[in-house]
């Protein structure tokens, strides 16, 4: 199917791009380089089987089959006919695509998903006699079209659902915070993993699951199913040697305890669950507090990584920015070394926190919840 090693692409949330390319780095994988909307990295079988279960930052993984310039839809059914799909797939497969367009002749992603399904569907009749058909939510093989300013990429989608679902999150929150985010803020944060981590605003209990998981080593892709699994050339024990390898991986001893709270009870039951879900019921429990009541454990100072009410989502800003000043001001009276990343879209709030902690940002990490600019601010306590 493909000529191993191939050149593979991370896809991530916009501003992520420095922590996957950190992350691939890490796991030993070459020539990577970072780009916007992604990391690209040479990869051989192994490599592609063991970033989809390990990547914490990653949105999925593409691996480019067919690259041209496309003006116009017969441009693009043309370019798509010029590969052989038998290669890839057979008659008997079920196959998705999934495009991206912008900025070019064609306008509308769905026709031009649907351009390269009738190409590859066509081959096979002209062919075979016979055509694979379209499964939406399960194919067999998914495909990944990104036409940006005329210029198509088509890829094997390598991971089918997106790598941000773990399989931990029982039920959806309000505003959710996406896996793969909150593991980057955890990165971006720079908590080192050997001292204790405060999220008094935690929801479901992202951040403290992401963080805990890179403090034990857990690899987040462990019990779920990739599309390459689906395609011709998978190799099923390899495959499960490395999960099994993956699964023996022994915590590091030095983790120190996740504290995790909320004023709303309902998120601390639901951040109960899937902390269980997550396999760490044993190692946090997350109880009902007012942040700006929030006491810090004893010990080595450590670090507060929150991501509290925005304002767009679950309230009006300017009704956040008491909240915003006492919780600086209740931090700011218990949390002497400590460290703080705050994480949210409304500079005024940040200001807020700021005032009431008595201490300016002395770093700025810009990213994306959604489509919803946001930064991440840093903060070190004297």
């Amino acid at each position: 199917m493909f000529d191993w090693p191939v050149r593979a692409f991370a896809t991530c949330g916009k501003g992520i791009e420095p922590f996957l390319e950190q992350e691939l780095k890490d796991a030993g994988l070459p020539e990577v380089t970072a780009t916007s909307g992604g990391v690209a990295f040479k990869a051989s079988q192994s490599d592609l089987y063991r970033a989809n279960m390990c990547l914490r930052t990653a949105i999925r993984i593409l691996v480019p089959v067919l690259e041209a310039p496309v003006h116009n839809s017969d441009e693009l059914y043309e370019a798509v006919g010029s590969v052989d799909w038998s290669r890839y797939m057979t008659p008997d497969q079920t196959l998705a695509v999934d495009a991206n367009v912008r900025d070019s002749g064609i306008t509308h992603s769905q026709y031009a998903s649907r351009r390269v399904k009738d190409a590859v569907c066509d081959q096979f009749v002209q062919k075979i006699g016979r055509r694979p058909y379209v499964n939406p939510t399960q194919p067999s093989v998914a495909f990944n079209l990104h036409l940006a300013r005329n210029h198509a990429i088509l890829s094997l989608d390598s991971s089918g659902a997106s790598l941000h679902k773990r399989g931990y999150r029982v039920a959806q929150p309000p505003a959710p915070l996406s896996e793969s985010l909150a593991s980057a803020l955890v990165a971006a944060s720079k908590w080192p993993g050997n001292v204790p981590l405060v999220d008094p605003f935690c929801g479901s209990g992202t951040i403290g699951i992401e963080a805990a998981w890179r403090a034990h080593g857990v690899a987040p892709g462990l019990t779920r199913t990739f599309a390459f699994q689906g395609w011709r050339d998978y190799r099923a024990e390899l495959f499960s040697v490395l999960r099994e390898r993956l699964r023996r991986t022994v915590p590091h001893e030095t983790l120190s305890l996740i504290h995790l709270s909320d004023m709303d009870e309902s998120a601390v039951s639901l951040a109960a669950a899937c902390i269980r879900a997550a396999g760490l019921g044993r190692r946090m429990k997350p109880i009902h507090a007012d942040a700006c009541h929030v006491r810090l454990p004893a010990g080595p100072p450590g670090w507060i990584i929150t991501n509290p009410p925005f304002g767009e989502r679950l309230g009006e800003a300017r009704e956040l920015r008491g909240l915003y000043k006492q919780f600086g001001e209740r931090v700011a009276s218990v949390g002497a070394g400590w460290n703080v990343a705050l994480f949210t879209s409304d500079a005024s709030l940040a200001a807020a926190f700021g005032q009431g902690i008595g201490v300016s940002s002395h770093d700025r990490v810009p990213l994306f919840h959604g489509s919803l600019p946001c930064v991440l601010w840093r903060y070190s306590l004297a």
